[in-house]
């Protein structure tokens, strides 16, 4: 919690220490999901509205991150693994990601002088 806090946060600059404010920023998001959706007794309509509003200050925080500590799905493209996309684009990249996979590990075991046997 914020009170327990008895240090200042380093600038928000291109040094290594820059993650440590976003990364605070990130926890108490974390912390409005589990006190506001998990641990609420709202009706599941407004968990929801409450979770579309922390999902919309998530997008905005990733937006602002600097590049040197941006995730690479942010890099991907709008639809590189979001939630949003419909349910068969989500299966259909999860089977191409398991294909791409068993092909990786098929041709290391073929390759591979200790496998054969």
């Amino acid at each position: 919690m914020d009170e327990y806090h008895n240090r200042a946060l380093p600038e928000r600059d291109d040094s290594e220490y820059a993650i440590i404010p976003w990364m605070v920023d990130f926890a108490q998001m974390i912390r409005k999901v589990s006190v506001q959706i998990y641990h609420s007794r709202i009706t599941l309509q407004d968990k929801l509205q409450v979770a579309l509003q922390i999902e919309a200050e998530l997008d905005r925080w990733m937006l602002r991150l600097p590049e040197r500590i941006k995730p690479d799905i942010l890099r991907q493209g709008a639809s590189g693994g979001a939630l949003r996309d419909p349910k068969w684009a989500r299966r259909q990249r999860l089977v191409l990601g398991i294909r791409k996979s068993s092909t990786v590990n098929t041709t290391k075991l073929s390759t591979d002088p200790d496998r054969l046997l």
